[in-house]
């Protein structure tokens, strides 16, 4: 098992074990994802789903959960890391666009359009690494380990038009080919013809998170929909998520 995957069962496993002790059921299931590469098909690979009324956990979480003194070192593009690669190497791996057939999916609680078929998704990368830093994080937990992490512009874009949306990807190599990709997307600016609303008057979707796996010249992952309490009084109670789209 890469190192990670295994950041990832041991973040969400920490997710998990924090909310067991905050009184908060929160379930982690491991699904298999469809194939994805770089200019199409590719071997399966394993992501980690986080489905039903679970507490939502990105590679983020996982680190605040973990509670990892971290160092920050600025690189320039092209410099050597000390972990056997740059972030220009990530790059080159990375290359300019990723495409999957990935499947929308109805959450539970909420209307969606489109809410279920299968759709081409595209992610097309901006050249220009922002922020390029060695993070060096000391701590128990797997999601402490070495990695570089830096930002690039993208667009995610189904062909059905749903999405259109330029995000700010947040990129963590913890080689030049096994990556993990994360982002943020506001519902209420979204491009694309995409909707989604909860049933309930008292909770919203504000937010979608994009998360990806890159595995040499495979990837999965999927988006997220964010389910908050609408009212101030019940900003205490912890966002959820459920997969709105999977590849």
């Amino acid at each position: 098992m890469s190192a990670t995957k295994t950041s990832i069962l041991t973040l969400l496993s920490a997710v998990a074990v924090a909310s067991c002790s905050s009184g908060t059921n929160t379930t982690t299931t491991m699904g298999s994802a469809g194939s994805g590469t770089m200019g199409g098909g590719g071997a399966d690979t394993t992501t980690m789903s986080v489905g039903g009324s679970n507490t939502a956990a990105t590679e983020t979480d996982a680190r605040e959960v973990a509670n990892c003194a971290e160092s920050r070192t600025q690189l320039r593009p092209d410099e050597p890391s000390g972990l056997g690669f740059s972030v220009a190497d990530a790059q080159g791996q990375l290359g300019a666009e990723w495409n999957a057939i990935a499947n929308w999916e109805q959450p539970i609680g909420a209307v969606s359009q489109p809410a279920s078929g299968e759709v081409r998704l595209v992610l097309s990368l901006d050249r220009v690494a922002e922020d390029p830093v060695l993070v060096e994080g000391s701590g128990e937990s797997d999601a402490c380990s070495r990695h570089v992490e830096f930002n690039l512009t993208a667009l995610v874009t189904t062909l059905d038009g749903a999405l259109s949306e330029l995000v700010a990807l947040k990129v963590r190599a913890y080689s030049a080919s096994d990556m993990q990709l994360e982002a943020t997307l506001s519902v209420a600016e979204l491009v694309g013809s995409y909707t989604i609303s909860h049933r309930e008057e008292d909770m919203e979707v504000a937010e979608l998170v994009f998360l990806a796996t890159v595995g040499g010249t495979s990837w999965t992952g999927q988006i997220l929909g964010i389910f908050t309490a609408r009212s101030a009084s019940d900003a205490s109670a912890p966002s959820t998520s459920q997969p709105i789209l999977r590849w």
